[in-house]
């Protein structure tokens, strides 16, 4: 054996001047009954060295023009499968420098052997953007898993509009949705760690900025929920009246719910103070509705009705309980008909004088703060 190449073996088509340049057709043999040849393209085998590549490429235009250089087809006119690598045994990697077009159906799976249909847990894992211009189907989106990335991922799940449109706008259920549903499930069952959305303690916060006065609406943990506007803008809370003849307007229902332990839940109105100078805090205004038909009619009624008490033994009916204070029966209707208090040397009250009754401050609050009788 001695060094040295191996000869070279060249098969080209016949050149053309004024015409198409000759075709160079490589066919395995037919079959009739039997099957058709097989039609090897391989490289050179080399013992200690490099193998040999395979290389097919097009044809080159000498103007420099790339849209009259040639394609490189393959499958165009009876194949209609197309395998890279072999199934169970040889996987190949295969890199692509350039963009990928699939005209179809595109799936990947971590799967190495080839199946119809693949029950397998399907992957698609890149660190690049995807760009789908069109509507994309899908069951259910989640976050990464912590298996899914390298070192310590996020499993945040981000949903947020392009940049430079026309509309930024962020839309849910628009078109065909018949229900919404944000937050976990109520847990069900004996066995909650297996039950679909099991975490009922998700806190929810609808923001218009990052202030912490942009909080429009927020949910905690513990199911509290907070509601507020913008500075110098209204909460508006309307039912859609009726708009027939003889209809009626939607009700409005504030309820605090009901308890079997501990007090039953308190319920607040304040208006806003104010520190601007010589400006008064805000009104406190409760309006029943008129009645703006000429033919008659009454306008609507302001209730206001102290809570039942259902006790029947046992009654203390000396003494009022308010905020945890007991308050004398004197004292407590005293309070009711009015009292005057001159301020202390650093603007606070420390004592009213109720009709005759001296009553302190912490009195004074709890009393307006409302009280109750129990048996």
């Amino acid at each position: 054996e001695s060094a040295g190449d191996g000869g070279r073996v060249e098969i080209r088509g016949g050149k053309a001047v004024g015409g198409k340049g000759g075709d160079v057709a490589i066919g395995a043999g037919n079959g009739y009954t039997g099957n058709g040849g097989a039609l090897i393209l391989q490289g050179g085998y080399s013992e200690f060295g490099v193998g040999g590549d395979v290389i097919v490429d097009a044809g080159d235009c000498g103007t420099g023009d790339s849209t009259k250089e040639g394609l490189i087809r393959i499958a165009p006119t009876s194949a209609s499968f197309v395998r890279i690598g072999r199934s169970g045994s040889k996987t190949v990697r295969t890199d692509i420098f350039g963009d990928l077009t699939v005209h179809g159906s595109f799936v990947s799976t971590s799967s190495m052997v080839y199946q119809d249909t693949y029950t397998e847990r399907v992957h698609i894992s890149t660190e690049q953007d995807q760009m789908i211009q069109e509507e994309m189907r899908v069951p259910k989106i989640t976050g990464l898993d912590t298996e899914d990335v390298a070192g310590t991922p996020t499993s945040t799940l981000t949903l947020d509009a392009g940049q430079g449109g026309t509309e930024q706008w962020l839309e849910i259920g628009p078109w065909e949705a018949t229900r919404i549903t944000i937050g976990g499930r109520n847990v069900a069952g004996d066995d909650a760690s297996n039950t679909v959305g099991y975490r009922d303690a998700t806190p929810i916060l609808i923001r218009q900025g990052y202030d912490e006065a942009d909080k429009r609406l927020q949910v905690n943990e513990t199911g509290s929920v907070v509601m507020q506007s913008s500075a110098t803008m209204p909460i508006l809370i309307h039912s859609n009246p009726t708009r027939g003849t003889n209809g009626t307007g939607g009700d409005i229902d504030v309820l605090v719910g009901s308890g079997d332990t501990g007090h039953g839940g308190n319920m607040s109105l304040t208006s806003g103070d104010t520190t601007d100078d010589n400006h008064r805090g805000g009104f406190l205004t409760l309006t029943a509705g008129g009645n703006n038909n000429t033919a008659g009619g009454r306008g609507g009624v302001v209730k206001m009705s102290g809570g039942f008490a259902g006790g029947t033994g046992s009654c203390d009916l000396q003494a009022y309980e308010c905020a945890g204070l007991a308050i004398a029966v004197a004292m407590y209707e005293a309070v009711l008909h009015g009292c005057t208090s001159d301020c202390d040397w650093n603007g606070t009250h420390s004592t009213y004088m109720c009709s005759d009754v001296e009553v302190l401050s912490d009195q004074y609050d709890a009393v307006l703060g409302g009280c109750t009788q129990k048996c």
